[in-house]
C-alpha cells in the first residue's frame, strides 16, 4: 500500500461500528473488522486503530508496521491520542516517544505533546522533554498550569520552565496558590538554591496546608536549620494526627538531624500504633540498618520471613554482612527470596544469528559503583562477533547512563514494564544471553530470570552470592575468589570461571586527581582510613583497627561512612577506642563528601586503608589503591570475603593480604613504621593497577568472550 494512498479519515460509520465493540469489550471482534475495513477502505485512521487494539489486546503487542499510518497524519486525530494514552497507562513509554516521533508537526494536539513529555521525563530524555513542555507551555499559557506542566518540568529537572509556568499561574489564579508556590519553592532547591526556595514559602504569609509544612520542614533540614524544622514540625502535630506521612517526616528530621538516640526510640513508640504496617516494618528495618543494629535488624527479618518477597530480600541481603552465618544458611536465604518469583524451570531455543546477541540488564547503569566494572565492557566488546542490548531499570539518569547507552548498541529503559512486557521486549530483541547485573538489589528484574526471558541467563558484577534462581544458568566468576568444586553447592547457578586472575575488569573515575605525597611526611603521623559502608563494620572490626592505633603511636584513623552522623553510633566507636586507651582525637568521624573531588581530597589525605571483614570492598578498595592508598585485608572463606584479597595480590602486595586478625594487626602496624617503603606503594600503585590484570581491558575482554562463545555453543 502506497502511502500517498491512504486517506486521513475513515467512513464514521466504521468507526462507529469499532467504538460499539469496543464498548462490548469485543476487543478482538474490533480488531478482525478493522483488518477488514483496511482492506477495503484503507485510511491513516483506520491503520492507527488497528495498533491501538494489538495494544488493548496484548501489553506488549509490537509496532512494526506502524510508520506509513502514522506519517500519513496530516492533522490531530483522536485515535493518536488513545494510542498515546494506552501506551502510557502500560508504562511502554519507549513507544510512546516512537510514535510521537512518527507525527507530523501538524498532527500533534497539546495532548500528544504532554503524553511525549512524561515519556521522556521517565526514559531520561530530558532535552526531549523541554521541548514539548516548551511548546505546551508557550501555546497554553496560563492554562499550561493545570494541565501538569510544572510538575512535569519538575521531574525533568527543568527547573526555569517549572518556574515560569507556575508564575503565569500565580498571576493567573492568587486565590489558589499553596501547589504553585510549592513548585516554585521546590524548582528553586532543584537548582541548589534552598535559601531562596525557604523564602518563596515563608513571604507569602500562606496558610501551610500538609504539603507546603512538609516541604518547608525538608528544606530547613537541607539547609542546616534544625531548630526551625523541630519547632515547625512539633507546632503542627499540635493540631494533627500521626499518620505515616508525619511519621516518615519526623524519621526524616531525626535522622538527617544525626538524632540516632530519638530516632530509635521513636520509631519503637509508634510501633503499637503501626506495626502491622508494611511501609512502617520497611521504615523500621531502614533505621535498624542505618544505626547499626545488624542482630535486631535480622531478628526483625527472621520473624517475619514468610510474609512477603521485600522480607525475604532483605534477609537475603543482610546475612552477607554476618560472620556468624554459615554458608548454608546464606544460600538458603537467597533460595528463600528467589521463591516469591514463582520461578518453573524453563528452556528457550537459540535462534542463530550472524553476532551473538548480549543483554545487560541492570538497574545501576548510573552514578553507581557497578558502572565503573560494566562500563570497561561495553566499550570493549568486539562489534564483529557481537550486538549488545542495554536494558535500564533504574529511575535516574546522569552522565554515566548516557556513556553506557552509547557504548550499547541497542538501549532499553525496562524500570516500568510489568514481567510480561519486559520478557517479550527481551524475545522480540532475540537476545541469546542475557546477564543480570544486580543479583537481590534495588531495582533488580530477577523477575523476567525467573520467567525465562532468554535461552542462556547468567548474572555477574552486581551481588555477592547466589540469586537462588535455577533458571539463572551461570554465575561469571574466578578461580581467584571462588574455589569452584569446594563451593559450587552454595550456588544454584553453575560457578562459571572467566579467568584465574580476576572475575572483572575496572574503569577508574576520569576526574580522580594525581596522587600527592604521603599525608604522614607534612602530618607526623600515620593515618589510616576506612570509607566502606557501616553494615560492613562490626565490633570485633573497630577492636582491630584500635589495637592498630595502639600499637602506632601517634597515628589517626579517618572512618567515613553515612551513618556516623549519629549520635548513637559516634559514642558506640568512640567508646571502643575509648576502651583501648585511644583519645576521641585520634579518631575522626567524616558522614559524607559533599563532591567526589572532596571525596578524592579525603584520599589523598590518607596513609594505609584498612578493610572490612568478612564482607570486604570492592569499588572502595580499587579508588584507595587508585590514589595510592595500600589496603590491608584479610582473605576469608567465601567471595565477598575475597574480592580485596583479589586485587592486593595482582599487585604483588600478598604481605597485606592476611588469613587473621593477629597477622592483619601486625601487616598494618608494619606497614606503618616502614616509611621509605610506604612512600614507595604510593608512588607505584596507579601504574601497578594499570599495568595489571584488572585493567587489562583487551585480555580479560579476549578471556571473557570466548567464555561467551564456550556457552552459547554448547
Amino acid at each position: 500500500m502506497k502511502q500517498s494512498k491512504l486517506k486521513l479519515s475513515a467512513d464514521p460509520s466504521i468507526i462507529a461500528t469499532i467504538e460499539f465493540l469496543v464498548q462490548k469489550n469485543n476487543l478482538n471482534g474490533a480488531r478482525v473488522y478493522v483488518e477488514e475495513s483496511l482492506i477495503k477502505q484503507p485510511s491513516a485512521e483506520l491503520g492507527v486503530y488497528f495498533f491501538y487494539l494489538g495494544a488493548a489486546i496484548d501489553e506488549a503487542c509490537a509496532f512494526e508496521g506502524i510508520a506509513p499510518y502514522l506519517r500519513a497524519m496530516r492533522a490531530p486525530i483522536s485515535i493518536v491520542e488513545k494510542l498515546l494514552a494506552k501506551l502510557t497507562n502500560q508504562s511502554r513509554f519507549e513507544q510512546v516517544i516512537y510514535v510521537f516521533s512518527l507525527l507530523d508537526d501538524k498532527a500533534k494536539s497539546l495532548k500528544a505533546y504532554m503524553l511525549h513529555a512524561q515519556a521522556a521525563v521517565f526514559v531520561g530524555e530530558e532535552l526531549a522533554a523541554k521541548k514539548s513542555l516548551g511548546k505546551v507551555l508557550g501555546d497554553l499559557r496560563e492554562k499550561a498550569y493545570s494541565m501538569g506542566v510544572s510538575k512535569l518540568a519538575l521531574k525533568a529537572s527543568l527547573s526555569d520552565l517549572a518556574i515560569e509556568c507556575a508564575e503565569i499561574g500565580l498571576k493567573k489564579e492568587k486565590a489558589e496558590s499553596q501547589g504553585r508556590q510549592l513548585d516554585i519553592a521546590l524548582a528553586y532547591k532543584q537548582k541548589g538554591d534552598v535559601a531562596k526556595a525557604i523564602d518563596q514559602i515563608t513571604k507569602e504569609n500562606l496558610v501551610l496546608d500538609k504539603a507546603l509544612t512538609a516541604a518547608l520542614i525538608r528544606l530547613y533540614v537541607e539547609s542546616g536549620e534544625f531548630v526551625e524544622a523541630n519547632d515547625l514540625l512539633s507546632r503542627y502535630l499540635e493540631n494533627h494526627d500521626l499518620k505515616k506521612e508525619e511519621v516518615e517526616l519526623k524519621v526524616y528530621l531525626l535522622s538527617e538531624s544525626g538524632r540516632g538516640h530519638e530516632l530509635l526510640d521513636f520509631i519503637q513508640s509508634v510501633a503499637d500504633s503501626f506495626g502491622a504496617q508494611e511501609w512502617y516494618q520497611k521504615l523500621y528495618r531502614k533505621t535498624l540498618h542505618d544505626l547499626g543494629y545488624k542482630q535486631l535488624k535480622l531478628d526483625h527479618l527472621k520473624d517475619q520471613l514468610s510474609l512477603n518477597k521485600s522480607v525475604a530480600v532483605g534477609y537475603a541481603m543482610s546475612v552477607l554482612y554476618e560472620p556468624c552465618i554459615n554458608e548454608h544458611e546464606v544460600f538458603s536465604s537467597q533460595v528463600g527470596a528467589a521463591s516469591f518469583l514463582g520461578e518453573e524451570k524453563k528452556s528457550l531455543p537459540i535462534k542463530k544469528k550472524n553476532k551473538i546477541r548480549i543483554g545487560y540488564i541492570s538497574s545501576d547503569f548510573r552514578n553507581h559503583s557497578v558502572f565503573y566494572f560494566i562500563s570497561p565492557v561495553l566499550s570493549n566488546h568486539s562489534k564483529d562477533d557481537f550486538e549488545i542490548y542495554a536494558y535500564y531499570s533504574g529511575t535516574k539518569f546522569d552522565s554515566y547512563t548516557t556513556e553506557i547507552k552509547n557504548s550499547a548498541a541497542h538501549w532499553r529503559v525496562v524500570t516500568y514494564l510489568n514481567t510480561y512486557q519486559c520478557k517479550q521486549q527481551i524475545m522480540h530483541d532475540q537476545i541469546d544471553i542475557l546477564i543480570d547485573l544486580n543479583g537481590h538489589t534495588k531495582g533488580s528484574r530477577l523477575d523476567v530470570f525467573a520467567d525465562r526471558s532468554a535461552p542462556i541467563q547468567a548474572t555477574w558484577i552486581g551481588y555477592p552470592a547466589s540469586t537462588g534462581l535455577k533458571n539463572i544458568d551461570y554465575r561469571m566468576t574466578s578461580l581467584a575468589v571462588e574455589a569452584l568444586n569446594k563451593e559450587q553447592e552454595f550456588y544454584s547457578e553453575q560457578l562459571l570461571s572467566l579467568n584465574n586472575e580476576t572475575f572483572l575488569i575496572y574503569q577508574p573515575e576520569q576526574d580522580a586527581p594525581g596522587i600527592e605525597e604521603s599525608p604522614f611526611l607534612k602530618n607526623g603521623r600515620i593515618t589510616f582510613g576506612s570509607f566502606n559502608n557501616y553494615a560492613k563494620i562490626d565490633k570485633a572490626t573497630l577492636v582491630m583497627w584500635s589495637k592498630i592505633l595502639s600499637e602506632t603511636p601517634d597515628s589517626h584513623i579517618v572512618i567515613k561512612n553515612q551513618s556516623v552522623k549519629f549520635d548513637s553510633v559516634r559514642d558506640d566507636i568512640y567508646q571502643i577506642f575509648l576502651d583501648a586507651g585511644i583519645d576521641k582525637e585520634r579518631v575522626q568521624l567524616i558522614a559524607r563528601d559533599k563532591t567526589k573531588s572532596e571525596h578524592y581530597k579525603r584520599l589523598n589525605n590518607v596513609d594505609i586503608a584498612l578493610d572490612t571483614h568478612p564482607y570486604s570492598g570492592t569499588t572502595t578498595t580499587l579508588e584507595c589503591l587508585w590514589m595510592g592508598l595500600p589496603v590491608v585485608t584479610m582473605f576469608g572463606e567465601h567471595h565477598r570475603s575475597r574480592v580485596s584479597a583479589m586485587f592486593i595480590k595482582l599487585l604483588g602486595l600478598n604481605k597485606l593480604c592476611v588469613k587473621n586478625e593477629f597477622d592483619y594487626i601486625q601487616a598494618a602496624v608494619n606497614l606503618a613504621s616502614n616509611k621509605d617503603e610506604l612512600i614507595a606503594i604510593r608512588h607505584s600503585l596507579r601504574s601497578r593497577l594499570r599495568s595489571s590484570p584488572v585493567m587489562d581491558y583487551k585480555g580479560f575482554m579476549c578471556a571473557y568472550e570466548k567464555k561467551l562463545k564456550q556457552i552459547f555453543t554448547q
